[in-house]
């Protein structure tokens, strides 16, 4: 039988596994399966027990236990209690330290903490403007906390590895956003729409989660385009909340929605350079693809182009044919319908017929010009006939009857 490998692992490497955990906790089965080879059981527990400084033990079940992790979340609270969070309706300009310092904080802490503390201030937040209580929070609070989310999910997309956080939040987003949220008590329901808008586009969260964000914003979301919903001045101008989330140059695509006016003139700008760009180089691989088919002989070379004849062109009918096109020269033969014009063959061989039987036209200025030409021997007998004298005329007459093709 073959015998089983194991290694050993260092407390390091579990708190590593238990720290890609939502729960940051895992059975001694699920450890031991996580690492390949497969750690032994025994080797697990031992090292768990000899750090309880950083684990501790409930049954089987074991816990990451980071005092770095706990001082975070302490100082996240502290931010979250700040003077401007507590006034009856807070200003973007004096949060904005507040938040991406809560924000640097939570990055440190476990998601599923820094979940419960979102989760109890939301709770704890007032419907209406009023003077806030202790341990209340203002009417606005929720665009507070959705500046806090997103600048989390920014810092951890930076960082990479494991999405702990947008795994966390994305059950809970509607609970943290939306549920003390009532749209037309303070401004700023523009400013969730379009956010909500952004992670949509970014691809954060779940669907199905956003969505239930999204219907307690329908009346701005159903109609919105890519570039969100309008929220003058402050969008235009990138002031008020949106110069909290605001992104940098690189990060531009996907976030419309929250962009300025000049960040969104930036964007089209680098947009349309790429697009050359690619069409330049798509251009350039296409010429060394037809160059080095030309080489090999396999046709590669450009075909000359050929100009299409517009379709109104193609069936156009074309002028009517002449006379001299059908039946060849105009001349009529004597006695005889039009003839048609002889081949070019006929002509190198025999002559033209046309030549010998009539007379030119250029050169004749009466009608008898246009009348058949007569031969040699019928034009020599006229002659001779009207040469002789009346009174042999009918001789002549009587001869001409009595020949024997003559009438008798």
């Amino acid at each position: 039988a073959k015998k089983k490998v194991t290694v050993h692992r260092s407390a390091d490497e579990i708190a590593s596994f238990l720290q890609t955990l939502e729960a940051e906790s895992a059975s001694y089965r699920q450890i031991c399966a996580h690492f390949n080879p497969k750690a032994a059981s025994q080797d697990v527990r031992r090292e768990v027990e000899a750090n309880p400084t950083k684990f501790s033990i409930i049954g089987d079940t074991v816990t990451l236990r980071d005092p770095l992790r706990k001082e975070a979340l302490s100082c996240l609270i502290k931010e979250l209690v700040r003077q401007p969070l507590q006034r009856q309706e807070i200003k973007a300009d004096e949060a904005c330290e507040a938040i991406w310092c809560a924000a640097a904080f939570a990055i440190k802490a476990s998601p599923a903490e820094v979940v419960k503390v979102l989760l109890t201030v939301a709770k704890n937040t007032l419907k209406k403007k009023a003077k806030v209580p202790k341990g209340y929070y203002p009417v606005n609070m929720a665009l507070v906390l959705t500046c806090i989310i997103d600048r989390i999910m920014v810092l951890e997309k930076q960082q990479g590895g494991h999405a702990m956080f947008e795994k966390a939040f994305s059950p809970h987003l509607h609970k943290i956003l939306m549920s003390r949220w009532m749209m037309g008590t303070v401004h700023g329901s523009q400013f969730l729409a379009n956010m909500i808008l952004t992670w949509d586009s970014l691809g954060w969260f779940q669907e199905q989660h956003l969505l239930q964000c999204k219907k307690a914003l329908m009346l701005l979301v159903a109609y919105a385009g890519k570039e969100g919903v309008a929220d003058n001045p402050d969008k235009s101008l990138g002031h008020g909340w949106y110069k909290i989330v605001a992104r940098e140059a690189e990060q531009l695509e996907g976030s419309e929605a929250i962009c300025s006016d000049s960040q969104l003139k930036e964007l089209q700008e680098m947009t349309a350079g790429e697009d050359k760009k690619a069409t330049s180089e798509a251009e350039a691989r296409r010429e060394r693809a037809m160059h080095s088919l030309a080489q090999m002989g396999l046709g590669g070379e450009k075909k000359p182009e050929v100009t299409k004849q517009p379709a109104d062109e193609l069936f156009e009918p074309s002028e009517e044919p002449g006379t001299a096109e059908l039946f060849g020269s105009p001349v009529k033969a004597a006695g005889n319908g039009p003839e048609a014009a002889p081949d070019d063959e006929e002509v190198a061989l025999f002559g033209d017929p046309a030549e010998k039987e009539t007379l030119a036209y250029e050169h004749a200025d009466s009608e008898a010009a246009t009348q058949p030409y007569e031969s040699q021997a019928s034009q020599q007998a006229t002659q001779m006939y009207q040469d002789e004298p009346p009174s042999k005329r009918a001789r002549l007459e009587e001869n001409s009857q009595t020949a024997p093709g003559g009438s008798t």
